[in-house]
């Protein structure tokens, strides 16, 4: 996806429970990947001397631990495994 594209899609993403899209979004193949390769992506914009990974710098920019983000991008690649496993 372009940056085009991924800022449309972000500004799809609701951020709270009044926002439009907050009882479910419905999303491409191609944008649950860029969600997903992001989400994984994330931790390597905070890596210290390109060897480790600096926690508080990303709970700082990004809100939320690194296992957080982490436990999203597991629990999605397991929703879209499930829902299309065959029956």
């Amino acid at each position: 996806m372009g940056k085009k594209e991924l800022r449309e899609l972000a500004a799809r993403m609701p951020t709270g429970p009044g926002d439009p899209g907050a009882d479910g979004v419905e999303l491409s193949e191609e944008e649950l990947h860029a969600i997903h390769a992001a989400l994984m992506a994330a931790a390597t914009l905070y890596l210290v001397n390109s060897a480790y990974f600096a926690q508080e710098p990303f709970q700082i920019e990004v809100g939320y631990l690194r296992e957080h983000t982490d436990s999203l991008a597991l629990g999605l690649a397991k929703a879209v495994s499930e829902a299309t496993r065959p029956s």
